[in-house]
């Protein structure tokens, strides 16, 4: 595809493939049945020339890479990690589907904040569970999605207690406010009427507060996590 080979060629730099880790090379056992197949995790490391285009990117080589990988982007002193656990298609024989993509903030490696150091500290090899090669790369996916939602909170939370489900679902909710409230402040430029500006004003408002009520319950289960 020619538009995917110009935005390879005018985004990235270099791509690497990092490591393979798999059950000879980690001495985790392999996970293979009628649904996924985790037999080989690849790391691959992306150092681009400018930032804007990584989700794109990052979209592409899950969708077309069949094993589970982790990329890891890097553009000077910052990395943002891309995670995607992978199924099994039912309607096509040997065909993987992306089930979710987790994709972390921008995260820095050279003066970092505490967030920063706190996603850095997760990241590492002895906070991961060995069971086997599928819990390592969802323990990595965990702390992606942590740090996403460490973003929107300004603080690392690390909740244990609850499961990757239970946060991919409460991210999606405020992903989904953010949304929201993103097309409710670009619609307020555009209104005349002003009647019209009331109403979008306090559907603003409303969406505002939704997402402080999710802060607070975040806040909330890393209170009780501690």
């Amino acid at each position: 595809n020619t538009a995917k080979k110009k935005l390879f060629t005018d985004e990235i730099d270099k791509i690497t493939l990092v490591a393979i880790c798999d059950s000879k090379t980690t001495n985790m056992e392999s996970v293979v049945n009628e649904d996924e197949r985790y037999e080989e995790i690849f790391l691959i490391s992306l150092e681009l020339k400018q930032i804007g285009k990584e989700l794109k990117i990052a979209e592409i080589i899950h969708q077309t890479i069949p094993n589970p990988a982790v990329l890891i982007f890097t553009h000077e002193d910052s990395v943002l990690i891309s995670i995607a656990p992978k199924r099994l298609s039912k309607q096509e024989h040997g065909k993987v589907v992306v089930e979710k993509r987790y994709d972390s903030p921008w995260i820095k490696v050279i003066d970092q904040n505490e967030q920063d150091q706190q996603v850095v500290q997760h990241l590492h090899l002895k906070n991961m569970r060995f069971d086997n090669l599928k819990t390592f790369y969802l323990d990595i996916a965990r702390v992606v999605l942590q740090a996403d939602l460490t973003e929107f909170i300004e603080r690392f939370i690390s909740l244990k207690q609850q499961s990757l489900s239970e946060l991919d679902a409460l991210s999606d909710r405020i992903r989904k406010a953010k949304d929201v409230l993103s097309s409710l402040q670009n619609q307020e430029k555009q209104i005349k009427n002003f009647g019209d500006k009331v109403t979008n004003r306090q559907n603003i408002l409303n969406t505002q507060k939704q997402l402080d009520i999710l802060k607070q319950e975040l806040l909330a289960l890393d209170a009780n996590a501690n």
